[in-house]
């Protein structure tokens, strides 16, 4: 590691911060030889309707602001709505008006809505011809796309990608003990490691 290291400089940034570990900073790690033009191809047969599920942290959001520029080259008019118990909820009747056959509608935390918002977005959605991605914690019943899961070796590249040139490295048995904590809720582990890498910058003060 340089000797001339400030925890203070200007140009050193947390790699563990919001901005390096939001959805869509970092591209969704798709595994073997799946590729995002496959997963397209899937999402056609499947007349554009399919469902991302998984466990809290293991890149839902992620892999949704993966596939919006890939639907958009595709060909698919893209509406993106975020949905999380903690937001005021989007106000759907104009969404659901405007859909088309081009239109991909893509929800992101479909499970907080109600069943009869779900019901009223899917059925719109099939009036119309449009496509329905979403994202979700269980089976919601469309067409399965995609099921994230994480485990501690895609835990550590992913980890090791955030440490790439970086004047502190994190050990594997720093990630392995927050790993056990969390694990496979990715999420939680990189917090866990933010304030890591910040008790590590002071110790080098």
């Amino acid at each position: 590691m340089p000797d001339d290291f400030s925890p203070e400089s200007e140009s050193y940034s947390n790699p563990f911060s919001t901005r390096f570990v939001r959805p869509g900073a970092l591209p969704f790690q798709l595994p073997g030889t799946l590729t995002f033009p496959l997963l397209i191809e899937q999402l056609a047969r499947q007349n554009w309707n399919g469902q991302i599920v998984g466990p809290h942290g293991t890149g839902k959001s992620t892999l949704v602001q993966s596939l919006i520029p890939v639907l958009r080259d595709a060909g698919r008019d893209v509406v993106t709505i975020v949905r999380h118990a903690v937001e005021k909820e989007p106000v759907l009747t104009p969404i659901l008006s405007e859909l088309n056959a081009r239109r991909q509608l893509v929800i992101d935390g479909f499970e907080q809505y109600s069943c009869w918002d779900r019901w009223r977005i899917r059925r719109a959605c099939r009036r119309a011809g449009a496509g329905l991605i979403v994202s979700t914690h269980r089976d919601m019943g469309l067409p399965m796309l995609f099921e994230t899961r994480i485990d501690i070796a895609l835990a550590k590249s992913i980890i090791r990608q955030l440490l790439a040139g970086q004047p502190i490295w994190i050990p594997d048995c720093d990630i392995e003990s927050a790993w056990a904590r969390h694990g496979p809720n990715l999420r939680e582990t990189l917090f866990e490691l933010y304030d890591r890498m910040e008790r590590l910058r002071t110790t080098r003060d």
